[in-house]
């Protein structure tokens, strides 16, 4: 409304016609701003739909999210622990292998042991026997001798 409205007076009061038409235009203004805020309400409640829709998408969507996390951190956890298990298996199987290892080292010490044992019975027995035979060697020679230096002796 624009300002103050002045009635023209008549008789007895105010002019009909000027209040008649000053109501019919507050009921048109008053519908007008009505309409407005009517149409302002739908609006309103168009925009919250929106908002609410898109509020429940990203909720969603933070779902998924919290989700593929959760299922990411888990599969890392699982991860992590296979590799422990892992490591721990290949710990073991080394030390078993080391063991393994150390106790044919340990066969192999001992064989080579009794083998040098061996190999010196051998050779004692071997200087041995060189050493009979040697010595029955210079008995053959010392009897060829006596008995060459006998023939000698009665061809002489």
């Amino acid at each position: 409304m624009s300002g103050e409205k002045r009635f023209r007076t008549s008789l007895f009061g105010y002019k009909r016609q000027d209040v008649y038409e000053f109501i019919e235009k507050l009921s048109k203004d008053f519908e007008e701003q009505f309409k407005e805020k009517d149409d302002e309400l739908a609006l309103l409640r168009n925009q919250n739909q929106d908002l609410k829709k898109n509020l429940e998408e990203l909720k969603s969507k933070l779902d998924t999210l919290e989700s593929g996390r959760t299922h990411i951190a888990n599969a890392i956890i699982k991860a992590e622990e296979q590799a422990k298990n892992i490591i721990e298996d290949a710990m073991r199987e080394g030390e078993e292998r080391k063991k393994e290892l150390q106790r044919q080292i340990n066969e192999l010490k001992n064989k080579l042991k009794m083998l040098k044992n061996e190999l010196y019975e051998l050779r004692v027995e071997a200087i041995n026997t060189i050493r009979r035979y040697e010595s029955q060697l210079v008995e053959l020679v010392e009897e060829e001798n006596v008995d060459s230096e006998q023939e000698a002796a009665v061809t002489k």
